[in-house]
């Protein structure tokens, strides 16, 4: 019960601090993101079974790193359903990430992910965060889409409604969740093993509504990740 417990507190953490992170009249501490950056990926670390401490605070820097780059352009399209502008894309997005926002915003939550790779060798279970993260970014604008018309819902005190900050919030929650859904959270309970219950109907009805290209890559990525975890976690054995 008591690890039931933590990881529902955990997730909801992660929500709010991916939206704190990216609220800078909020913030902890003033004109940096530092502190909701190092809890977030304390929090992300803990959910992946990450309990060791300089294992744990490895991961929060690494995470912390992956974060840095800018996302703005992309996001705002995807949000929006509207075109990129060539003057504000990114330095990462090249080639076809320059005309295809969700195809970016899967790409730009990979590569905050994706420094926490560097900690494998020490910690095979971290494996799916880069994966949970491109997910959960590509996913979470979708699904504040769908929310901004309910006021109040969801019930986020540091937000005033706009789909920009419920995205925010909705990030690191499906973030967090997907972490959960995808094994890595194996060590948070004796009783029940998390790995694989991913459902994909949950996914369809918002797959359905995504651009051709983008939905092809999330089908993917979804059909590769338990070959993936089977392949990491016997390397770690």
């Amino acid at each position: 019960m008591g690890t039931l417990l933590l990881s529902a507190g955990l997730v909801l953490a992660c929500g709010y601090l991916d939206r704190l992170r990216g609220d800078g009249g909020r913030q902890l501490l003033p004109g940096t993101n530092a502190l909701e950056m190092a809890l977030y990926g304390l929090a992300a670390g803990w959910l992946c079974g990450v309990t060791d401490l300089w294992p744990l605070l490895g991961f929060a820097l690494l995470f912390s790193l992956g974060e840095r780059p800018g996302w703005g352009e992309p996001l705002g399209a995807w949000l929006y359903a509207k075109p990129m502008q060539p003057q504000l894309l990114e330095w990462w997005q090249l080639g076809p990430l320059a005309t295809r926002p969700g195809l970016s915003c899967l790409v730009r939550g990979f590569l905050w992910g994706l420094p926490v790779w560097l900690l494998l060798p020490w910690a095979p279970q971290v494996w799916p965060v880069p994966l949970a993260m491109a997910l959960a970014f590509w996913l979470a604008p979708l699904l504040a889409k769908r929310l901004e018309p309910w006021p109040g819902w969801p019930p986020l005190p540091l937000t005033d409604g706009r789909r920009w900050e419920i995205g925010e919030a909705l990030r690191g929650w499906c973030f967090a969740i997907l972490l959960l859904l995808f094994g890595a959270g194996g060590s948070l309970s004796t009783t029940r093993d998390y790995s694989w219950v991913i459902d994909r109907a949950v996914f369809s009805s918002l797959v359905s509504r995504a651009g051709a290209g983008s939905r092809s890559y999330v089908v993917r990525a979804i059909s590769i990740a338990p070959v993936a975890r089977h392949r990491v976690l016997r390397c770690g054995e």
